[in-house]
């Protein structure tokens, strides 16, 4: 005869949700902290940054600082590369570093899915090896 026992009918017998279970709990909620940037850092990493025309640009001609949710911050696509210039250094993210502007700005969106691709592959290698 085997028992079967809900978690519902075996904590009152050990004492119900006490210290310790809080405790415990409080431990494991911090420790999923660091495993959320993981997921997040895609959001850092491919930062767009803003973008000004070179000085004596002859082609370009805004002036200041154009940042991603301005007007004219789709008209550098239809400018040279070398008439307009980011305004943070090369290494400043992976749309800086490999040039990800205009047509191919949707390789930001493919680094973030190859990420999310990674993980459902290794969770599922992972977990079957863990089993083994």
């Amino acid at each position: 005869m085997v028992l079967v026992a809900t978690v519902d009918e075996v904590l009152p017998l050990i004492g119900g949700f006490g210290l310790h279970q809080a405790i415990t709990l409080a431990i494991f909620c911090v420790l999923t902290i660091p495993s959320s940037y993981q997921a997040l850092i895609i959001y850092f990493v491919a930062d767009n940054p803003t973008w000004r025309c070179v000085v004596n640009s002859t082609v370009c001609n805004f002036t200041g600082e154009i940042k991603s949710s301005d007007k004219h911050y789709e008209h550098r696509c239809k400018i040279e590369r070398i008439e307009w210039e980011y305004t943070e250094d090369q290494p400043y993210s992976i749309v800086t570093e490999f040039g990800l502007y205009c047509e191919h700005e949707n390789l930001i969106f493919v680094a973030s899915s190859t990420f999310f691709a990674g993980s459902v592959i290794g969770a599922v290698l992972i977990g079957w090896l863990a089993d083994r």
